[in-house]
C-alpha cells in the first residue's frame, strides 16, 4: 500500500461524479440509472483493489472476483477484465447461482441487491477465506459485508466494516478508511 496517493481517491470521487452528473443531467431511464450505478460500482471495485492486501495465501495466478447470481454488473466487469490487471494479474469473473456454489477462492465476491437476503450464507461460505464481501442494500455492513455501498443523504458512499475486514485476514489502507463510513 505503499505509495497510493490521495489522487488515487479523488478518482473514486471524480468518476462516480461524472456519471452522476451525466446520468441525472438527461433524466435517464430506469435502465440508463441501473447501467449507470453498476458502472459505478465496477470503477469503485477495481479501484478498491488496490487499497486491499491479501494475504500470501491468496496471491494465486488469476485475481478472482466471483459475482453471486446473474447481475448487469457481470458485463461491466467483463468488460474490465479485458482492459484491466490487478497487480499485474489478470481478472477472472465467476459467477456463483446459488451461496452453496461459492468456493472461497474468490478475492472479492459481489453480493447484489436482489440476493442480499443470502448474506449469513455467503458468509458461510467464505468463513474460512480472505474474500472481500461486497454488497449494496442498506444495513448489510452492520451485519458483516467487509464493504457496502450506501447513501447517506442522497449522495453515495460505502462502509467499511473494520471487524470483518481483520477477521478474513485483510488489510486496508488508511486513505480508504479515510472516505468511508467505519463501522
Amino acid at each position: 500500500m505503499k505509495g497510493l496517493k490521495i489522487k488515487n481517491i479523488a478518482f473514486f470521487w471524480g468518476v462516480f461524479l461524472i456519471l452522476a452528473d451525466s446520468v441525472t443531467a438527461q433524466s435517464p431511464s430506469i435502465e440508463e440509472f441501473e447501467k449507470a450505478q453498476m458502472q459505478v460500482q465496477a470503477i469503485y471495485i477495481y479501484n478498491f483493489t488496490q487499497y486491499f492486501i491479501w494475504p500470501a495465501e491468496n496471491n494465486t495466478e488469476d485475481f478472482v472476483i466471483g459475482v453471486l447470481g446473474d447481475t448487469k454488473i457481470i458485463e461491466e466487469f467483463n468488460k474490465m477484465a479485458k482492459l484491466r490487471k490487478v497487480n499485474g494479474r489478470n481478472i477472472r469473473i465467476k459467477k456463483f447461482v446459488s451461496p452453496a456454489e461459492i468456493d472461497g477462492n474468490c478475492h472479492i465476491l459481489y453480493l447484489p441487491y436482489e440476493f442480499s437476503n443470502h448474506l449469513s450464507d455467503v458468509m458461510n461460505e467464505t468463513l474460512h477465506s480472505s474474500t472481500l464481501i461486497v454488497s449494496c442494500k442498506e444495513g448489510l455492513g452492520k451485519f458483516g459485508s467487509t464493504v457496502n455501498f450506501t447513501a447517506v443523504e442522497g449522495k453515495p458512499t460505502f462502509e467499511l466494516n473494520l471487524d470483518a475486514i481483520k477477521k478474513r485476514n485483510l488489510k486496508c489502507a488508511q486513505q480508504l478508511k479515510s472516505i468511508a463510513i467505519l463501522l
